[in-house]
């Protein structure tokens, strides 16, 4: 969406070079200009024995505030995901795309199929959002005998990961992929930056927008005509209302909902958290650009952060698993989430919804997402592959294909192509909208908005339940766990509370309750001391966590979930399955807290632990000690 003059909203130009308002990024200040991968080795963390791990949560922007703008390339490691270098910066300061939520899950197992005999292979790595639709076209692509001038058949690769990823994997060299598409074309600009700092030369030269769409607040229908949809404007200020109302749904009549439980991804880490927090500060300025360091400062402003943020579920890294846990669960779960559009429409896809679900297009304003794909500019592309990866992009770009992104809620990039069928009324949305896009604000607003979110945000009070059985001595396991569970400490916020409970044939407390901006490297302390020896106690220890946190004084005043790592099959609880499920089951009031999983290694019950998670709306992974960093920091984005 392009803005005029001015300053009013207009129709975006599909294809046009000005993809989105939200690319007026924002490289219209110097020093934004300036902004390429300005990390260096600062912040950055050293493990034991296993290289180096993500850097503590927020150093992206602490770094910001004390680093000349240069371009050097940090060695910050997601293991086994992307660095997060210029690409996590990037979303970090104009919130346009996934950083680290779209990574490559490490419970993902993909088919990857095999390259016919004498075909031309293009490798197409591409922002997860568009995975159903990209999966569908590229499957019809390949099987239609498309071919080079020479007759060799063309195949491409389309492998689905982060924005962030998808770039720096290719700066690095570590994917020699031949075309590319992030969520946004900041990725593009940004990674070409980075490219002619070091090479001379650009990472993509050109681009074409493939498709669009805007990021909404989605809710069930009847609860957003509970509070007007359908007869007035719906903004920021109705969450506010609902989010301050101790009385919860009852206000509004309909005391059976309960309170209202809102979700919106972690702003450090995800393109909608980020937009979140933007709609949030300037729903309170009253402004829909131009917002200042003054308007931050206003008491109103912090009030209006943290009236929205106390009705907070959950942070975390992926928009999709909010949509879709969302839409999975149901109002118990979540009464609203900051999604895109396309997730709303997708809901009118999954079977025994309890209502339907609407997209809500803030009042006070909101951004495009779009989704430029081009070549990529390296010695690795021979002009053989650039011929291929031009039919497969004017593949793309036709009209069938177009036309087939709008059945999976996209709204096309080509302009000929109108919008139609699902994107209507009768799948929760509405095609005129958004009518009003806001402003990216400049980095130092940016960084001082993250700093005012950090202290009003909802804190978290986490207990980390640790397997130190006498299998964990095996490969290594429980040393590289001791650096993934080193790692959730130091991305924990310094207002978060964390415990914990090392378990074997018994369950041992090493530490409750504690302070992390006081006990940080007690804890550090207290990881590193454990060794492996012993049965393994798992129920036991699971509900002694959980019920840890079920006598917390002020349940709702903190974001409340137990970590639970495990390589086997429990063999000495006391406890059966059935009685913990039982006393852990989800039901959103009196039971809230959430138990996030990881099958580590081949002998862990994954079946149990999947079971564990959904039980209560949290999250289950499967590690290893070669993804187990990764894992962990996964899950310190829902904190």
């Amino acid at each position: 969406m392009t803005r005029g003059n001015n300053g009013v909203s207009e129709t975006p130009t599909r294809n046009s070079h000005v993809r989105g308002v939200y690319m007026l990024l924002t490289f219209a200040s110097p020093p934004a200009k300036q902004v390429l991968c300005i990390f260096n080795q600062k912040g950055k963390m050293k493990s034991q024995g296993t290289g180096d791990f993500a850097p503590s949560r927020g150093s992206i922007f602490q770094f910001l505030r004390h680093a000349s703008f240069r371009s050097e390339v940090p060695s910050f490691l997601c293991l086994p995901c992307a660095r997060t270098t210029t690409c996590a910066l990037i979303l970090a300061l104009i919130g346009l795309g996934l950083v680290f939520d779209a990574c490559k899950k490490p419970s993902e197992n993909r088919e990857v199929p095999s390259v016919p005999r004498g075909a031309l292979e293009l490798v197409f790595p591409y922002g997860s959002e568009k995975e159903k639709w990209i999966n569908d076209v590229t499957r019809a692509f390949n099987q239609s005998s498309f071919k080079t001038v020479s007759g060799k058949p063309i195949f491409v690769r389309a492998l689905p990961m982060g924005s962030g990823e998808t770039i720096d994997n290719i700066l690095s060299g570590r994917l020699q992929a031949h075309i590319a598409s992030p969520a946004s074309a900041a990725f593009i600009k940004l990674g070409n930056a980075d490219s002619r700092a070091k090479t001379g030369k650009d990472l993509i030269a050109t681009t074409d927008n493939l498709v669009l769409s805007p990021v909404v607040i989605a809710m069930w229908r009847p609860m957003a005509e509970a509070i007007g949809w359908g007869k007035k404007p719906i903004g920021w200020a109705n969450v506010l209302a609902l989010s301050q109302n101790e009385k919860g749904w009852q206000a509004y009549g309909f005391p059976q909902w309960g309170k209202f439980k809102f979700g919106h991804t972690h702003p450090e880490f995800s393109n909608s958290g980020l937009i979140a927090l933007f709609a949030e500060a300037y729903a309170a300025s009253g402004k829909t650009g131009g917002l200042t360091l003054a308007d931050l400062a206003k008491p109103q402003t912090k009030q209006f952060l943290a009236g929205v943020e106390h009705s907070i579920v959950h942070y975390g890294s992926s928009t999709g698993f909010f949509g879709r846990k969302m839409f999975s669960n149901g109002p118990e779960y979540l009464s609203a989430a900051v999604l895109y559009e396309s997730m709303v429409v997708e809901s009118y896809s999954q079977a025994n919804l309890p209502f339907p679900v609407i997209a809500i297009y803030p009042k006070e304003g909101t951004f495009w997402s779009d989704h430029p794909v081009g070549i990529v500019e390296r010695e690795w592309v021979s002009p053989e592959h650039r011929e291929a990866a031009k039919i497969y992009i004017q593949y793309l770009l036709a009209r069938p294909q177009q036309e087939k992104a709008i059945q999976y809620g996209f709204r096309p990039a080509a302009v000929d192509v109108a919008l139609s069928a699902p994107l209507d009324a009768g799948h929760g949305i509405d095609p005129k909208e958004p009518k009003t896009t806001l402003e990216v604000p400049p980095v130092d607003v940016i960084n001082a908005l993250l700093e005012l979110w950090k202290t009003q945000k909802k804190h978290s009070n986490v207990v980390l339940v640790l397997d130190t059985s006498g299998s964990m001595s095996e490969e290594s396991k429980l040393q590289h766990a001791k650096v993934g569970a080193k790692q959730l400490v130091q991305m924990l916020d310094e207002n978060d509370t964390f415990s914990f409970l090392p378990f074997s044939s018994e369950f041992h407390w090493s530490g409750e309750d504690v302070a992390v901006k006081q006990g940080r490297e007690q804890l550090l302390e207290q990881v590193d001391s454990l060794f492996a020896g012993g049965g393994t106690a798992l129920y036991d220890s699971i509900d002694a966590a959980y019920q840890h946190l079920a006598a917390a004084a002020d349940p709702d005043a903190k974001i409340q979930s137990v970590v639970v790592l495990t390589d086997g099959e429990d063999t000495q609880s006391r406890m059966k399955l059935n009685e913990l499920m039982e006393r852990i089951r989800y039901n959103g009031e009196t039971r809230a807290i959430h138990v996030f999983t990881i099958a580590y290694g081949q002998d862990a019950r994954k079946d149990i632990l999947q079971k564990i998670a959904d039980a209560t709306q949290a999250k289950f992974y499967e590690g290893s000690p070669q993804n187990i960093v990764e894992v962990f920091r996964d899950i310190s984005t829902f904190f």
